[in-house]
C-alpha cells in the first residue's frame, strides 16, 4: 500500500509527484483525504449495499454487483464499505488481478480464491476448519488434480505467498499452486478448469461445507460477526467477452457459494446485448460527478459551480 505524504502538496510539481487518480484511498489516507461527494452525485449505490448488509441476518448470504465508470471512485467507496462493516463482518478485500488472470477469468477461479482466503483468515484468527471436512476435500482434490504433497511443496514458495506459512495445510498450498498456474499458463489454466468442471457439484458442495463450518466457528468466537464478506475489486477490468461469460453464462454459479460477495462488474455488461446481469439483483452504480449543466439546445454548456468546486477539492 502506498501512503500519501503527511503534508499536502503546495505546488503543481509536488502534487503531480504524489497524484495517482487510479489508486484508491485506504487506511489512514481514507480518513485524511476522502472528499464526500454526496451533495453533487447520487449515493444510492453505497446506501444500497449498506442496506443489504444491515438487513442480512447472521449466516445468510447474498451476491452484490457494484459498478461505475473507471475513475468514478469505486475502489475508494469499497474501502469505505469495508471499513464501515468490519464490525459486523469479517471482511476480505482483494484485487482480482492479484489472484488470477484478469484477461481470462473463469467462474471456478472465484471458488478457489474464496476458500483460499477464508481458510487463511481462519488461521489468522487462531481458528481451524473441521479436520474431517478438510481431509475429505484434500483427498478429492489430490485425486482430480493428481497432485501430491511432494509435487506441491516442490513448486511453491512459502516465503513468497502471504497466505502461507509453516502451519499452512496441504489444501492451502495446493490452492496457491493452482491459482499461480491459472494466472501464468494458458495451457495449465485450461486443464485445471476443465478438470474442476467435470465434478463441479462436488467442488461446490465441499467448499460450501467448509464455508459453513468457517462461519459457525467465526461466530462462536466473535458473536458480533454475521459472517464473511468477500469484496472482489478490479473485476470491472475484464474484457467484454469475459464479462458476458461470467455474468451471463455463469451468473448462477457466481451466486452459489455460501458467502456474501461483492463483485465489481464492468459497467458495459449492464448495457450489453445479452443483458449480462439480468440474473442478479439490481446492480449498484457509482455515478460520475456531472460538472456541466446539460442543455440540449446549447453547444456551450455552463458549469455547475458546486460540482466543479467539489471536484477541485
Amino acid at each position: 500500500m502506498t501512503t500519501h505524504p503527511i503534508n499536502r502538496a503546495t505546488t503543481l510539481k509536488t502534487a503531480y509527484q504524489v497524484c495517482n487518480p487510479l489508486q484508491s484511498l485506504e487506511g489512514a489516507d481514507l480518513d485524511r483525504y476522502y472528499v464526500d461527494l454526496s451533495d453533487v452525485r447520487k449515493t444510492e449505490a453505497i446506501a444500497g449495499v449498506s442496506n443489504i448488509l444491515d438487513c442480512q441476518e447472521p449466516e445468510q448470504f447474498t451476491t452484490i454487483l457494484f459498478t461505475g465508470h473507471r475513475g468514478s471512485g469505486k475502489s475508494t467507496e469499497l474501502k469505505r464499505i469495508q471499513k464501515e462493516w468490519e464490525k459486523d463482518y469479517r471482511v476480505i478485500y482483494l484485487e482480482v488481478n492479484e489472484e488470477t488472470d484478469i484477461n481470462d477469468v473463469g467462474y471456478t477461479d472465484f471458488y478457489l480464491i474464496a476458500i483460499k482466503r477464508v481458510e487463511f483468515e481462519m488461521r489468522r484468527l487462531g481458528l481451524k476448519l473441521d479436520s474431517r471436512l478438510m481431509d475429505n476435500f484434500e483427498a478429492w482434490f489430490k485425486d482430480v488434480t493428481e497432485e501430491t504433497e511432494r509435487t506441491v511443496e516442490s513448486s511453491i514458495s512459502i516465503e513468497g505467498e502471504a497466505t502461507l506459512g509453516p502451519e499452512a495445510p496441504f489444501l492451502a498450498k495446493l490452492l496457491v499452486k493452482l491459482l499461480a498456474q491459472i494466472k501464468g499458463s494458458d495451457k495449465q489454466k485450461k486443464t485445471i478448469r476443465q478438470t474442476l468442471e467435470k465434478d463441479i457439484s462436488r467442488l461446490k458442495a465441499d467448499i460450501n461445507l467448509l464455508l459453513n463450518d468457517a462461519v459457525k466457528k467465526l461466530r462462536k468466537k466473535f458473536p458480533n460477526y454475521k459472517g464473511f464478506l468477500i469484496i472482489f475489486d478490479n473485476l470491472d477490468r475484464v474484457p467484454p467477452k469475459v464479462a458476458n461469460h461470467l455474468f451471463f453464462d455463469y451468473a448462477a454459479q457466481l451466486q452459489e457459494l455460501n458467502c456474501t460477495m461483492i463483485y465489481t462488474v464492468p459497467l458495459g455488461a449492464l448495457y450489453s446485448s445479452q443483458n449480462a446481469v439480468k440474473n442478479f439483483d439490481c446492480p449498484h452504480i457509482v455515478p460520475m460527478v456531472n460538472i456541466y449543466e446539460f442543455n440540449r439546445d446549447s453547444c456551450d454548456l455552463n458549469y455547475n459551480e458546486v460540482s466543479l468546486n467539489a471536484m477541485a477539492k
